[in-house]
């Protein structure tokens, strides 16, 4: 019984889990571009005059971006004055 007791009074620490990696339609909410533009970044690489893609990783056909990789990106294109 007094095992029970202990249980009960015991509070749970909720799991939370964040993923790693981001879709394309969650990378491009999160660095607020449209994801069509992360798209075109992929297929089309560099170009004069566009911004270039960020880093990303494709698993067969699925596409992830690192939020880590995204940051890191994001500050390449910071302006302090």
């Amino acid at each position: 019984m007094e095992k029970k007791s202990m249980e009960k009074n015991q509070v749970e620490t909720p799991i939370v889990i964040v993923p790693r990696g981001m879709s394309e339609i969650e990378a491009a909410r999160y660095i607020g571009v449209a994801p069509i533009s992360l798209r075109q970044g992929r297929c089309e690489g560099r170009r004069d005059k566009r911004m270039p893609p960020p880093p990303y990783i494709k698993l067969g056909r699925k596409i992830l971006y690192l939020k880590d990789d995204l940051d890191r990106w994001l500050e390449t294109y910071r302006v302090a004055l």
